[in-house]
């Protein structure tokens, strides 16, 4: 999500803003364009406090889970050279 401007700023699209808040507003259960709100791996989720109990540590990958990523033949130290 995002376009990179430099090795360590994000730039969000304007489609992208309006995603995340239509994900924030369903969750509150109000009414968007985008419908019901779902838990989608990799994005958001909403934890319950057991699920947070595990030892406190709510990181995305152990609240949210992991998106299929797409292999590329792109060169690590390539993709990631600031």
């Amino acid at each position: 999500m995002g376009v990179l401007r430099d090795c360590t700023h994000r730039e969000l699209t304007d489609e992208e803003v309006r995603k995340i808040a239509d994900t924030y507003h369903a969750w509150r259960g109000e009414t968007v364009e985008s419908g019901k709100y779902e838990d989608m791996p990799g994005f958001f989720k909403a934890a319950i406090l057991e699920e947070l109990k595990n030892d406190y540590i709510p990181t995305p990958g152990r609240c949210v889970g992991f998106e299929e990523a797409e292999e590329d033949d792109e060169e690590f130290n390539e993709k990631w050279r600031c």
